[in-house]
């Protein structure tokens, strides 16, 4: 199908549109948009590139501004496993260091609050 529920060219104007909504404050927008692009790419088993990459980590912020941490972690985490996978930790250091850096303090912010509970 052509411009179908599964066309990764429906999901490259998703994405464009994402960011444009998260750039001027939409984040529930935004959100909709970039998990509709991550559906796309889920269902045709298109997860290699930076751009799969960028946009879990953009949702993962989106839900950390929303109070939402263990979706925000649960992005995080995928996006860093896939960055991995891909080899871009070692072609992109200061990115791999944020996102290694983000999920351990993700995960010790997760253990101070079950020491309060």
């Amino acid at each position: 199908l052509v411009f179908g529920e599964h066309d990764e060219g429906v999901a490259s104007v998703l994405q464009y549109m994402g960011f444009i909504e998260f750039r001027v404050g939409n984040h529930e927008r935004a959100r909709d948009l970039l998990m509709e692009f991550i559906r796309i790419r889920r269902d045709n088993d298109n997860k290699s590139d930076g751009d799969y990459v960028n946009v879990l980590f953009t949702i993962g912020n989106i839900h950390r501004v929303q109070g939402n941490e263990q979706e925000a972690w649960q992005c995080w985490s995928e996006a860093h496993e896939v960055f991995k996978v891909l080899g871009l930790d070692e072609t992109n250091p200061k990115t791999a260091k944020i996102m290694h850096h983000l999920l351990k303090m993700d995960a010790k912010d997760g253990d101070d609050d079950d020491k309060k509970k």
